[in-house]
């Protein structure tokens, strides 16, 4: 785009005067430009622990990075001082051997709302972390460029946690305990503790017992609903109907000093009697490979091998089936899924082994059904395809080799295709990280970040990544794109432990 600059410059003055929807057009004018490209500014091997939710934690969290570059056009990390911060707060270890952080949850309020004392300013905003501890604690910390601060803990008690979700209806979160918690009582199977984020409160603590749900192999809190699992189905429950009809006692501020407080254990006030009203129940649900909430009226979409059905959470009933083009004998555990796209559209997302579908439910009035219509496509070149027979042994992410299955007439796929994707919500941009096949020279495979317009699925550019194609193809990877940055995560397994290669992409200056 050789008139790049003169667009931007133009977009600036309307966005004085049409704001956010203009900004946007200005980024959107960056990717596009000829003169602007993206590259590597970090790359680097990784024995240590690396997350990503929005902002990059290395080695354990002891550092993170939060967007800014130096002068050599490098990430510049900031130190948490983690360790500090904790033993300045007087928290005692001794009885963990390693102490670590398992999970967090990054969340980003006006700061009127946390109400917490800080004597922040009105209107600004400002950004917390949730992290969940490997001593039982849940601490709450603010994000500053000296360092996290930590504001307020709780105690969980003895139990093992090991997971946390955002629930963002409620503007909560929710912690769940491993199976089994306590091994005096053999009735409860797990529970889950909900906390208030604005401001950071306890809330409940959810039991799943066997007398209630009956016996039950998992269970898990999405989109304000609780889901049980019992080998052959799956139960989904009200959240809210549960806490208005079954919470006995919500600690009130007085309670609040001695709630939390070490060796304090969290208060089950949520009482169960009987099972709840069941909003519905999946059947057959052991060749199920996931599934997902949306749309309007909301409707679940749950994923099998070679087909998706969709059914209506007001009746329970399916509604639709969306059938996956089957041209080869795939194995892979993370292929050919559906689910609800990230932008909350409504559409659907149809990952397959060498496409990506993007699909509208529609309500054909006259047939007087619900289908299924293509809003755009994109397509994938793929390998040179074997026989079953000949076929190289592969292996599954964790090391183990697959077995052979010969099925005559039918071909395999010796490797996945698309790998990762992700969604920029303020540029309504998709990521997708994929393998891109040459027919007529395998050394000319590359893996390649593509980002495409989320309306229609046009590609905007593509970044070749460096690491050549490996024959098995088993690194696990992981692509996130969020205001132009590109950070792409490459696992690999070597012996008993996996080490990752971690890889920034900013969008350069202009090359004079």
């Amino acid at each position: 785009m050789a008139g790049g600059g003169d667009d931007v410059t133009r977009l600036l003055f309307q966005r004085q005067t049409f704001g956010k929807k203009v900004e946007r057009k200005i980024c959107k004018c960056l990717l596009q430009s000829n003169n602007r490209e993206y590259k590597c500014s970090w790359r680097k091997k990784l024995n240590s622990s690396f997350r990503y939710n929005g902002q990059m934690y290395l080695d354990h969290f002891s550092r993170f990075f939060q967007g800014c570059f130096n002068e050599k056009g490098e990430p510049h990390f900031l130190d948490t001082k983690i360790e500090e911060t904790n033993r300045m707060n007087g928290i005692d270890r001794s009885h963990i051997d390693r102490w670590r952080i398992e999970h967090t949850l990054l969340f980003e309020t006006n700061c009127a709302e946390l109400n917490d004392g800080q004597g922040l300013k009105k209107g600004a905003y400002e950004r917390r972390l949730f992290a969940l501890c490997s001593d039982s604690f849940v601490n709450e910390y603010a994000l500053k460029p000296t360092g996290w601060t930590l504001l307020k803990r709780f105690y969980l008690g003895s139990s093992t946690f090991k997971h946390m979700n955002y629930e963002t209806p409620l503007a909560r979160f929710v912690v769940r305990t491993k199976k089994k918690p306590r091994q005096n009582d053999r009735d409860l199977v797990m529970f889950f503790v909900i906390f208030t984020m604005t401001p950071f409160r306890f809330h409940s603590v959810l039991p799943i017992n066997e007398s209630v749900f009956g016996k039950v192999q998992d269970a898990f809190v999405i989109n304000n609903m609780v889901i049980v699992y019992s080998g052959k189905t799956y139960s989904i429950y009200d959240l809210n109907e549960i806490l208005s009809s079954s919470l006995t006692d919500e600690p009130d501020q007085s309670q609040h000093r001695r709630i939390g407080e070490y060796p304090s254990e969290l208060p089950f006030n949520v009482d169960l009697k009987k099972r709840p009203v069941m909003l519905f129940q999946l059947e057959s649900c052991k060749d199920i490979r996931g599934f997902t909430f949306g749309g309007y009226p909301w409707y679940c979409l749950a994923s099998f091998r070679g087909h998706s059905q969709l059914l209506d959470l007001r009746t329970g009933v399916k509604v639709a089936t969306l059938r996956h083009d089957r041209n080869a004998n795939v194995t892979l555990d993370d292929e050919k899924k559906a689910y609800f796209h990230l932008d909350c559209s409504g559409r659907v997302l149809s990952v397959e082994y060498d496409q990506i579908k993007c699909l509208k439910i529609v309500d054909n009035s006259k047939r007087q059904s619900i289908e299924f219509k293509t809003c755009f496509t994109i397509n994938y070149s793929t390998p040179q395809m074997t026989q079953n027979e000949n076929a190289p042994p592969r292996y599954s992410r964790s090391g183990r080799a697959y077995k052979k299955v010969i099925i005559p007439q039918e071909q395999a796929l010796p490797s996945e295709i698309v790998h990762s994707l992700d969604y920029d919500r303020e540029l309504d941009i998709l990521a997708v990280l994929y393998t891109r096949y040459v027919a007529s020279d395998v050394e000319s495979n590359k893996y390649v970040i593509s980002l495409y317009e989320n309306q229609t699925g046009r590609e905007i550019r593509n970044i070749v990544l460096p690491p050549s194609v490996s024959d098995s193809d088993a690194y696990d990877w992981s692509v996130f794109f969020e205001d132009m940055l590109l950070v792409c995560c490459m696992g690999e397994i070597g012996g008993n432990r996996q080490t990752n290669t971690v890889f920034v992409y900013s969008l350069q200056e202009e090359v004079q």
